[in-house]
């Protein structure tokens, strides 16, 4: 087993997609301090091949699942900190297709019982419960309503049921960045009301924690990206009832850096 992974470490290092996960990251890699910051604050366990390649060599790994785990972290902290859209995340979906290719030959050659096993219909059935829960939020109703009263751009997430209906996504990240871009536009159309921008503020904060909740990236870097999006019919959850309080939150920083 030993050998085998060094080989499929090796295949890893060598493959087109490879060059921005063989090394550690680190500041020269970005050459931007603020840039960096970011990502220290968003990565918080970064992972590289040639560390993998170290500690596969010390025996540091008690069983080929570690070394799996570690190779699925790397994926993760890209799809984390990098847009759908990124050459470097594009890159990453491929090594990870050509990992877990090679990884379910090994597992099968060695008649290994496979661990923790994710798929994408599991992932998006995460993002399918994320969409819902942000729809039913008393704050999504106000900004939507309000806003579009005032001809703003306001904040809807129609459009994404659609996509997920139509299956328009093919990445369940795809769901996320369209979701920021449009919490972006609001917090900027709404930038002098406080009221407004209170409540939009709060609820981005909201997005990202019912998101990290779901752990998406992290299920994601484990999937071998085999399986379409979802067919499961969503709704918007409809409106509370008349007379239920919706009072501003208390304003609070909501910046998250790209990831």
């Amino acid at each position: 087993q030993q050998q085998e992974c060094q080989k499929m470490l090796f295949m890893l290092k060598k493959h087109k997609a490879a060059g921005a996960f063989v090394h550690p990251v680190t500041y020269e890699t970005f050459g931007d301090p603020a840039l960096w910051e970011k990502y220290q604050q968003v990565v918080t366990n970064p992972m590289d091949l040639i560390t993998i390649c170290d500690k596969l060599k010390s025996k540091s790994y008690e069983t080929p699942f570690d070394l799996k785990k570690d190779v699925a972290q790397i994926f993760e902290n890209c799809y984390n900190f990098n847009y759908a859209v990124d050459p470097v995340y594009v890159n990453a979906k491929e090594l990870q297709k050509a990992f877990m290719k090679r990884w379910l030959a090994f597992e099968k050659r060695f008649l290994l019982e496979p661990q923790d096993v994710v798929t994408l219909d599991d992932v998006w059935s995460r993002v399918v419960k994320f969409v819902q829960t942000l729809s039913a939020h008393e704050s999504y109703t106000f900004l939507k309503n309000e806003l579009s009263k005032s001809g703003g751009i306001g904040f809807d997430v129609s459009p994404v049921i659609q996509k997920l209906e139509t299956k328009e996504y093919t990445d369940p990240m795809q769901v996320r960045d369209e979701l920021r871009f449009q919490f972006q536009a609001m917090l900027n159309e709404v930038e002098g009301n406080a009221l407004f921008h209170d409540k939009g503020q709060a609820f981005n904060k909201t997005f990202q924690e019912l998101w990290r909740e779901e752990e998406i990236e992290r299920k994601f870097s484990k999937c071998s990206l085999a399986s379409p999006a979802p067919t499961k019919k969503l709704e918007e959850a409809p409106a509370p009832p008349a007379g239920v309080s919706d009072s501003p939150e208390k304003s609070q920083d909501a910046s998250k850096p790209k990831g």
